[in-house]
C-alpha cells in the first residue's frame, strides 16, 4: 500500500473523483416517481468499494490523515450513500434488481464507514457532525435484513468503541433499533446477536454511568446532540480558516464552538465534553496569541490545563503559555512555563536555547 506521499496523491485523485460521482447522482425527472438509475447506483458501490481498499491496512496517522482530507471521508460516504437515493423509504419502489442494488449500496456504505472508525479516534470524533448517526437512524427504519442490520450495527459499534460521547448518543438516540434486532438474532444470525448483544451491555454501562446527566438533557429545552454537533463543524471550520491564514474567522468559530459547549448545565454535568472544550481552547488559543490577544490566550491555555490531556500538547500549552507570558512583559512566570514545558518534551532545542540565554523570544 502506498505510504506517505504516494498514499496523498492517490487518496487526493480518489476522492476529487468519488466527489464527482455523488455531486452527479441521477435525480428522478419531474413528474416521475423512478429512483436514480441503477448503472448510478453501481458507481456508488464500486465507489464505496474502492475507498475500502485504499483505507485497508492504513496505520492510524495515515488513516487520520484520509479521513480528514477535503471535508471528510465520512461526510463523502453519506453523501454518496444519499446520492443513490437507497434509504428505507425508497425500498418498495424500481424493480426487484433495483431492490438488490439499494442493499449493495448500503453493504458497502457500512463497510466504508467501518474502515474509517476502525483503530482512528479521528474517525470516530467526526463521526456525528458527517450525519453518520442519521444515517444509521434512517438504514436501520423499517430494515428486516439480518446481514444487512449486523453490518449497520459492526459500524456502530465501530463508532461507540473508545468514544464514550459516540455511545452515550447511540443510547439515547439508537437504542430501539438495537433491542429490535436483537429479536431478529435468530439460531442463523449467531453475528448479530453477538452485535445486539455488545451494544446493549455498552448502553446499559453508559446509561448507569451518565444517569444523571441523561436526566439533564432529557428536560433540556435545547437539544445536546444537536449542540455538540454545531461545535464540532465550528472546530472543524475553524480549522480550515486557520489553514487559509484567515485568523479573524477562524476565531469567531471557535468562539461558537465555545458557546455551545459552555451550555448551561451541559458542561458542568459531565466529563464527556472536556475532549472537545480542550480541542477548541487549544485551536482558539493559538490564534488568539497570533493576533496579538496574549492575555485571552492565555485564558484558553489556563482551561485546557486543567483538564486531563496527552503529556505532548500539554507541553505545546506551557509553551506557548510562555510566550504569550514574555508578549505580555511577565518574564519570570514565562521563564517557569517554560521550565515546565522543558521538563515535559526535554527534547525542545528551541527551549533548550531560550532557557540557557534565561529569555524567551
Amino acid at each position: 500500500m502506498a505510504s506517505g506521499a504516494q498514499l496523498s496523491q492517490l487518496w487526493s485523485k480518489f476522492y476529487d473523483e468519488a466527489v464527482g460521482v455523488a455531486d452527479c447522482g441521477a435525480s428522478p425527472s419531474a413528474g416521475s416517481s423512478t429512483s436514480p438509475d441503477l448503472q448510478h447506483k453501481k458507481k456508488v458501490v464500486a465507489t464505496l468499494d474502492g475507498l475500502v481498499k485504499i483505507l485497508f491496512g492504513l496505520d492510524t496517522g495515515n488513516k487520520a490523515a484520509v479521513v480528514s482530507h477535503g471535508d471528510g471521508a465520512l461526510e463523502l460516504i453519506v453523501a454518496l450513500t444519499r446520492s443513490a437515493d437507497v434509504l428505507p423509504q425508497r425500498q418498495n419502489q424500481g424493480t426487484r434488481d433495483d431492490n438488490n442494488i439499494e442493499s449493495q449500496v448500503l453493504m458497502s456504505s457500512f463497510k466504508a464507514i467501518k474502515a474509517c472508525l476502525v483503530r482512528n479516534p479521528v474517525g470516530r470524533s467526526r463521526v456525528r457532525a458527517a450525519g453518520v448517526f442519521d444515517l444509521i437512524n434512517e438504514a436501520l427504519t423499517n430494515n428486516n435484513s439480518a446481514v444487512l442490520i449486523e453490518e449497520i450495527l459492526t459500524s456502530l459499534a465501530a463508532a461507540c468503541l473508545g468514544d464514550d460521547l459516540n455511545a452515550l448518543q447511540a443510547s439515547v438516540q439508537l437504542r430501539g433499533h438495537v433491542d429490535r434486532a436483537a429479536s431478529l438474532a435468530d439460531g442463523s444470525a449467531e453475528g448479530l446477536k453477538q452485535k445486539t448483544s455488545y451494544l446493549r451491555a455498552l448502553f446499559d454501562a453508559v446509561t448507569k454511568e451518565q444517569k444523571e446527566f441523561i436526566e439533564v438533557i432529557s428536560v433540556s429545552q435545547r437539544d445536546f446532540f444537536s449542540d455538540v454537533k454545531i461545535a464540532e463543524l465550528e472546530l472543524r471550520n475553524g480549522n480550515k480558516a486557520v489553514g487559509e491564514e484567515k485568523f479573524e474567522v477562524a476565531l469567531s468559530h471557535y468562539d461558537r464552538a465555545m458557546d455551545r459547549i459552555e451550555t448551561k448545565n451541559f458542561q458542568s454535568a459531565t466529563k464527556l465534553l472536556n475532549s472537545l472544550c480542550c480541542h477548541v481552547c487549544w485551536n482558539r488559543a493559538n490564534v488568539r496569541f497570533k493576533l496579538g490577544q496574549s492575555e485571552e490566550a492565555l485564558s484558553d491555555i489556563d482551561v485546557l490545563l486543567q483538564n486531563e490531556v496527552p503529556a505532548d500538547i500539554a507541553g505545546c500549552a506551557q509553551k506557548l503559555r510562555a510566550n504569550a507570558l514574555r508578549a505580555l512583559g511577565r518574564d519570570q512566570e514565562a521563564q517557569e512555563a517554560a521550565g515546565k514545558a522543558l521538563v515535559i518534551n526535554p527534547g525542545d532545542k528551541e527551549l533548550r536555547e531560550r532557557m540557557a540565554n534565561h529569555k524567551l523570544e
